[in-house]
């Protein structure tokens, strides 16, 4: 059987593999960087080209914050900057709405069907208000570990910038700046 070399994306030292592609090892001898996940996807380079390295998902939603930490780990930082604007969006909304059912509790014209469901409507939005809040933390978590801060202000104009500086470092690349200018065109 023919043994292809590719390169690990990170070291770009030579990672054996069968005549398919697939490393032999799950990781790589030297960094010990991950090469192969359990469902034989394979995160390998060929002539020092950096472009596997960012892997992006085609469109970000709100539904995205929920999936599990693992998941989120296989997101683009940029990716993780652009969800936390929403959620943190979505944990704003959603806190104003609980102020305004807090206010109207305590008015005396309210409404007698709107007064029976009122305290199970505040404890829906305060739960969810909470659930927001913790997505939010999972999110500014990873940016620390990833960046060493939690950015304060995730704003269009932030994106455009990460976008500018990666498109100005890439510029020997077409793959990357092919996905760059595929996120410009989709969150800017």
């Amino acid at each position: 059987m023919k043994s292809i070399k590719k390169q690990c994306p990170y070291c770009f030292n030579t990672v054996r593999c069968n005549s398919s592609g697939i490393p032999y090892d799950n990781e790589c001898h030297f960094c010990k960087a991950q090469v192969k996940d359990q469902k034989e996807n394979v995160f390998l380079t060929e002539n020092y080209n950096r472009s596997p390295l960012l892997r992006t998902h085609a469109v970000i939603d709100l539904q995205d914050a929920q999936k599990p930490v693992p998941e989120l780990r296989k997101y683009h930082t940029l990716e993780l900057m652009i969800l936390l604007n929403y959620v943190r969006a979505e944990r704003a909304r959603i806190y104003s709405l609980w102020e305004t059912f807090l206010k109207a509790k305590e008015s005396s014209d309210i409404p007698g069907e709107f007064a029976k469901v009122l305290p199970q409507e505040i404890k829906k939005v305060q739960s969810d208000y909470f659930k927001w809040k913790s997505h939010m933390n999972v999110l500014e978590n990873l940016l620390l570990e990833r960046l060493g801060y939690i950015p304060e202000r995730i704003d269009m104009e932030f994106i455009m910038n990460q976008l500018e500086l990666m498109k100005s470092s890439s510029k020997d690349d077409p793959e990357i700046e092919k996905v760059l200018n595929s996120l410009t065109a989709i969150y800017c």
